[in-house]
């Protein structure tokens, strides 16, 4: 009997474990529709690179990851489905137009945007075209959803100034909303509805059914993805200038400005503090209470991409042609792999993987 207590409790360790690596998933953009940029799981400190993928354009979007299955798109037109642990290609897809944004992966299908403005429903396990949804001009963002009634519904932005809610059924419009410019990001779903921001200066706060709650000007246009938290929203734009605001307020809280460029990359949310990079070729760690700044890091290009946090350590790439890890703690520098050619793009980090797409239209993938 006094070996069996131990044994049960490996058996059950060995479960959990077992459980959790087979259920990690990097599903959309920013890992869920609050758009928070947090993985689980462990990274090694110094990873290795495993397997590379090499497509025929540009790589600007993030990869989406499930069950061991990547999916990526590529600005040669092609969506791609590759095996995580090879790199192997299952199958792809040409698509009519370049793809610059991330997939979204749901219900075993993929949600697409195209720069002729379609929006596909492709079916993950065959690449086989389900719907079309046609808007009036690209689709830079990634698209996300929310639930009705226990269906989901896709919402995506559009540069033809419209936010669209689509039905994953069917490929229909529910409903649209009109802003007054192009909208760039990819909408956040919180609790009680969508919040986005626009390249009409405008950060618009709307109901699930697409009507109007409020509007809070920025005073500049933004071109990130907004971040949502306990009801609190980050987002930078292109003054100079990072923000938290009080959705339910429609207030302000605070203003983060130690740069002279504009904020393109979308914050991670950690415990006491948010993390984004700057076209000032530097990442900032403040604190998400008072706006203060906390760290910062200098690289030698710009950093459009969006950091991603995971197990107390910040992944992203630069302009630079680099692929950094930091301690999120100090902002010491961990690890860092020469990629050379431009890092537009966010990571994902799945089971300890970390993969990223580059300019030179290579996915690369860590471990």
């Amino acid at each position: 009997m006094k070996y069996l207590l131990p044994l049960i409790l490996l058996s059950l360790n060995f479960c959990i474990f077992a459980a959790n690596e087979a259920t990690a998933n990097w599903p959309s953009f920013r890992g869920t529709p609050e758009n928070p940029g947090k993985a689980t799981g462990s990274l090694a400190e110094q990873p290795t690179l495993r397997w590379k993928y090499k497509t025929g354009g540009n790589i600007k979007g993030t990869p989406v990851v499930f069950n061991e299955r990547v999916f990526i798109g590529s600005q040669d037109e092609h969506l791609y489905c590759l095996d995580l642990k090879s790199g192997k290609e299952i199958w792809k897809k040409k698509l009519a137009d370049v793809i610059e944004s991330s997939p979204l992966y749901l219900q075993k299908h993929l949600i697409v945007g195209t720069a002729d403005g379609n929006l596909y429903k492709i079916n993950a396990k065959t690449g086989k075209i389900v719907w079309t949804f046609k808007a009036e001009d690209r689709f830079a963002g990634a698209a996300t959803y929310f639930l009705r009634k226990g269906k989901p519904v896709i919402v995506a932005g559009n540069y033809d100034n419209n936010i669209y809610a689509i039905s994953f059924a069917d490929g229909k419009k529910i409903w649209s909303f009109e802003t007054e410019n192009y909208v760039n990001g990819t909408p956040a779903i919180y609790e009680k509805g969508i919040i986005f921001g626009g390249c009409d200066n405008i950060m618009y706060v709307l109901s699930k059914d697409g009507k109007m709650v409020h509007e809070i000007d920025m005073g500049s246009y933004i071109a990130g993805t907004v971040a949502v938290e306990n009801g609190q929203a980050y987002i930078g734009h292109y003054d100079n200038k990072y923000f938290r605001v009080d959705i339910k307020k429609e207030k302000i809280v605070w203003e983060f400005k130690k740069s002279n460029f504009p904020f393109f990359s979308s914050a991670a949310i950690g415990k006491d503090r948010i993390i984004f990079g700057g076209r000032d070729k530097r990442v900032y760690a403040v604190n998400k209470e008072n706006g203060t700044k906390i760290w910062s890091f200098k690289t030698k290009g710009k950093v459009d991409s969006s950091p991603l946090i995971c197990d107390s350590k910040v992944v992203f790439g630069s302009y630079d042609g680099r692929l950094y890890m930091l301690n999120t703690k100090d902002g010491k520098e961990i690890w860092r792999y020469e990629i050379g050619k431009a890092i537009l793009a966010a990571p994902a980090i799945v089971n300890g993987y970390i993969l990223i797409g580059s300019s030179d239209g290579v996915l690369y993938t860590f471990k």
